[in-house]
């Protein structure tokens, strides 16, 4: 007749692991409750818990200790780099200009930078100015360098201009524009009506501090 008592060969393979790996177990980790309890002092329960500084193991650096290789990754940097040496500074400058009242002769950009967009300048005193700062860093162009730079210093010359400490690619009451348009093809409300304004001159304001 068969034991129905007497334990498989897993069975008594896993019981036998589990009793050898707790013969391995520190005596305090296999303690009851009442004696963790029991080894805690008075002072210890007061001793309000506390918090390990950790050092961080991951530290930004600069692009000028990146160089990329041949391979679609740099092929696609300067796709980007003969881009930003095409577009010529007058016409990134033809908003701010006219906006100073200074004249512009040149043919203005179409797209974010349309005289009736209501997002102009924000290509021209955001992503332009980055990406003339981030690849001067990334590749050393110091031709990109002298453009940005020239650039900057033309946005300051359409500040003096408009005498009120302001760098604006649209005049003031541009914003009836957008209360009209509702600025992003949505219903006109408040925040719908300010969006562009306010996003705008953010932008434009940080990409020129970053790309001093």
């Amino acid at each position: 007749m068969t034991n129905l008592n007497r334990p498989t060969r897993r069975q008594f393979v896993s019981t036998a692991a589990a009793v050898a790996g707790a013969a391995l177990l520190p005596s305090r980790v296999l303690a009851s409750p009442a004696q963790v309890s029991a080894a805690i002092t008075p002072g210890m329960r007061n001793k309000p818990a506390s918090k390990q500084k950790i050092l961080g193991k991951v530290e930004p650096f600069p692009l000028t200790q990146v160089r990329l290789r041949k391979g679609v990754f740099q092929d696609a940097l300067e796709a980007d780099r003969r881009y930003l040496h095409l577009l010529p500074p007058d016409r990134l400058l033809h908003t701010f200009r006219v906006n100073a009242g200074i004249p512009s002769p040149a043919e203005p950009l179409g797209g974010w930078e349309k005289p009736d967009c209501e997002l102009r300048g924000h290509f021209t005193g955001g992503h332009y100015l980055s990406a003339c700062a981030l690849m001067y860093a990334s590749v050393g162009d110091s031709d990109l360098k002298d453009k940005g730079n020239a650039l900057v210093s033309e946005l300051a010359n359409c500040q003096k201009a408009l005498k009120n400490g302001y760098l604006e690619p649209s005049p003031k009451n541009s914003s009836t524009g957008c209360a009209r348009a509702g600025g992003s093809g949505l219903p006109s409300t408040p925040i719908t009506r300010s969006w562009p304004a306010s996003w705008t001159c953010t932008s434009t304001v940080e990409t020129i501090r970053r790309s001093r």
